[in-house]
């Protein structure tokens, strides 16, 4: 535990040395570009990461306290925290990242993928495509905001979860096939772009596997099939 616990805060000083100084380029004309400076977001992919591992060592603190309480005296642990309280967690996080993205999308960065797509496939990409590209930042908004509500309540609530397991498997689906794409190319920046890709795919499928055991919880009632005549049943007759 102490091991990861300094990972976490390993990488909260990575996302923080990224956030001030951005990842060098190959090229030094580009550094006062505005592309350049969208280079510091990549500082939310180890700060994301020093969370998620945050979240898990609570979780496995919390369980070494309750296994050495079962032969000791009871006492409330120190920082108790539910499957649905990180999917909540999680929920707000990407909420909040989705929003943040979709302003930067609106300010600069279909301006940035749209050279990029031109550059790429020599062909300059539809207004409908960008547009696109928004509603699917819209929508995953939406199903975070769904994710914080299917973490409260009753259990059928957990049924607020799927659009969230739905959309962010077809992500990870595609980040894998854009990783395959980017890193069969020669340019050294897109095979960059693929590594990216699959670190996301993989960051994502953690991040998805939480969430689902969040949502099997409403299949955790047993329900009685063939249930059992009680002794009062024969005594009435």
């Amino acid at each position: 535990m102490a091991v990861y616990a300094g990972n976490a805060l390993l990488l909260v000083a990575t996302a923080l040395g990224m956030f001030t100084l951005p990842v060098p380029l190959v090229h030094e004309n580009l550094r006062n570009t505005a592309g350049y400076q969208l280079l510091r977001c990549l500082g939310l992919i180890p700060l994301v990461l020093a969370a998620l591992i945050t979240y898990l060592w609570i979780v496995v603190r919390s369980q070494f306290l309750k296994m050495g309480q079962e032969d000791g005296e009871e006492k409330e642990p120190c920082c108790p925290l539910r499957l649905r309280t990180g999917a909540q967690l999680i929920g707000t996080v990407l909420a909040i990242v989705s929003g943040v993205l979709l302003v930067v999308f609106f300010a600069k960065l279909d301006e940035l993928i749209s050279r990029k797509y031109q550059r790429t496939f020599e062909e300059e990409i539809s207004r409908g495509r960008l547009t696109s590209m928004a509603g699917v930042i819209v929508l995953a908004i939406m199903v975070n905001i769904l994710v914080i509500l299917g973490g409260s309540g009753g259990r059928w609530r957990r049924a607020l979860l799927l659009p969230w397991l739905l959309f962010y498997g077809a992500g990870i689906v595609s980040a894998l096939t854009l990783h395959l794409y980017f890193t069969s190319l020669c340019w050294r920046e897109e095979k960059f772009i693929g590594m990216l890709c699959l670190g996301l795919a993989f960051l994502f499928l953690i991040l998805w596997s939480v969430i689902w055991l969040v949502a099997a919880e409403v299949t955790d009632r047993p329900k009685t099939l063939i249930s059992r005549p009680s002794p009062l049943t024969f005594q009435r007759l």
